[in-house]
């Protein structure tokens, strides 16, 4: 059965959900922060910005668009 637009958005809603949660709970300790630093840095340096962003808790400022 094939997803609907809302679906889809619902979806995506529900992983930003996910991230930003994980991404608080490992931040709570130190070396969490440091570690999800270091993530962001690779994510940035292999061209991820939009991915960095978002584990950097930054809320996307535009659509996205290939």
């Amino acid at each position: 059965m094939a997803m609907t637009l809302f679906d889809h958005q619902q979806r995506l809603d529900d992983l930003e959900l996910v991230v930003r949660t994980l991404v608080e709970t490992v931040s709570t300790h130190p070396s969490g922060r440091a570690q999800l630093g270091e993530v962001v840095r690779r994510l940035r340096a292999r061209g991820a910005n939009g991915a960095a962003a978002l584990l950097a808790g930054e809320p996307a400022e535009a659509a996205y668009r290939r």
